[in-house]
């Protein structure tokens, strides 16, 4: 659930807007998904109709339970990618963000590639977009929020971190006087935030608490930020760290699979980790709210390993899984790597 809220923040994130001229260069992916009984002749009419519209990357695959007709936006400002997912119906249409087409209803999907190019996934019928702000708003928020961290943050209290973050914001944050008092009297943060993205960090150090990140158009009309109880306001607020997406961990941090020589002798969790993700260059980042709920604290409870030629993603996968955590490769704002820690039994 989490992430699929999180994938349908990252789809309204349009960094360049809808403007024509940030979209000129536009490159579009397309992945159709279709059944087993599809006939392959259809299959291959589609693939060559496609291909000459100038489609820049095309897959055609068996359909998966978790398939859903959408635009994904990757690339950059000046030169977007739209990776679309569509669907092969059994009519022989196809099934794309924004509408349905025969193979020979060319013009159409000659228009509706265009539109898409020039436009942007709100052309194609992604329209709906989180926190009620438009995807401009949104793109927005997301540069802000990738002001990094530029201080030290050990020992700080979530209230004096939220004090400080705020100045460096170009929206206004707004926390409430009972939310204030329960973030100065938690548990100060143990680890450190400084070189993380305002937003990731911002959200990490309310959630412990139980509290969670919301931009908003506030009272005057402008967009703001809030701490808030998750589902008081509404289920969606700002994740800490962003899904992977189609990315592979082995891509963003290749020394997470170089073989090399490990071993563990009873060492806490937390030590471990530590010298691990210091050896990797990335942060690790715990879920302490859900940590607390289960009992479970990193800096207690002891791991082992056993001496063996092996790789740091299957040390991790071992140890924590003894704690009965797990680890989940994620990017801040500004695509940089954290281990977002959190336990195998959910808590809501």
């Amino acid at each position: 659930m989490a992430r699929s809220v999180a994938n349908r923040i990252l789809l309204a994130i349009v960094l360049a807007g809808a403007g024509a001229t940030a979209h000129a260069e536009a490159r579009v992916e397309l992945e159709l998904a279709t059944s087993a009984t599809f006939p392959a002749t259809a299959q291959q009419e589609w693939y060559k109709l496609l291909s000459e519209l100038g489609i820049d990357g095309l897959r055609i695959r068996k359909a998966q339970s978790d398939d859903k007709v959408e635009v994904k936006v990757a690339g950059s400002e000046l030169s977007p990618v739209y990776r679309v997912v569509g669907r092969l119906a059994s009519a022989n249409q196809i099934e794309l963000p924004g509408g349905k087409f025969s193979a020979h209803d060319r013009a159409g999907l000659s228009k509706w590639l265009a539109k898409l190019r020039s436009e942007g996934p709100q052309a194609s019928g992604n329209s709906t977009t989180p926190f009620g702000l438009t995807a401009k708003q949104l793109a927005a928020v997301n540069a802000d929020l990738a002001t990094r961290v530029s201080f030290s943050t050990k020992d700080m209290t979530p209230a004096e971190f939220v004090d400080r973050i705020s100045s460096a914001l170009k929206y206004s944050l707004d926390v409430d006087r009972a939310t204030r008092q329960q973030l100065a009297h938690a548990e100060p943060m143990g680890e450190q935030l400084e070189g993380l993205t305002a937003g990731s960090a911002l959200a990490y150090a309310v959630r412990s608490e139980g509290f969670g990140l919301l931009p908003r158009i506030g009272e005057a009309k402008k967009l703001e930020y809030a701490v808030v109880k998750p589902g008081s306001v509404q289920t969606t607020t700002w994740p800490v760290g962003w899904p992977l997406e189609d990315r592979k961990p082995k891509d963003l941090i290749p020394e997470l699979f170089v073989p090399r020589n490990a071993e563990i002798d009873d060492f806490p969790l937390a030590e471990a980790l530590e010298a691990i993700c210091g050896r990797l260059k990335t942060p690790v980042l715990y879920d302490h709210y859900a940590l607390t709920r289960q009992g479970i604290d990193a800096a207690k409870v002891n791991v082992k390993f056993p001496s063996s030629r092996t790789w740091y993603g299957k040390v991790l996968e071992k140890v924590l899984y003894q704690a009965r955590l797990k680890g989940e490769w994620r990017v801040d704002e500004a695509g940089k790597p954290l281990l977002w820690v959190t336990t195998l039994k959910p808590v809501k």
